[in-house]
């Protein structure tokens, strides 16, 4: 698409947002909006002091320490009265 100059004019589709390049069939359509080049597409256009900023930022985090992992429970473990409960009645051939 090449460089956009924050003025230059494009249309956005109200429905869906889509960005066309302007002109003046689809600017005559009730639908379409005219947008500037900054807002159909305003990651172009980003302060490069803000893009050190915020990678500076993120270099400095450092690790929480948390634990995530979660141990499974034992389930091998069974009480011996809900054993005896759960064969009664059962047939021990």
């Amino acid at each position: 698409m090449g460089t956009i100059a924050e003025d230059e004019l494009f249309l956005r589709n109200k429905r869906d947002g889509t960005i066309y390049r302007w002109n003046r069939y689809q600017a005559a359509n009730p639908m379409c909006e005219e947008v500037t080049g900054l807002q159909a597409f305003p990651e172009q256009f980003v302060n490069k002091k803000q893009v050190t900023k915020a990678k500076r930022s993120r270099a400095r985090r450092k690790s929480t320490g948390l634990a995530l992992e979660t141990k499974e429970p034992d389930t091998t473990h069974v009480a011996p009265e809900i054993s005896a409960d759960a064969s009664q009645g059962l047939a021990t051939d």
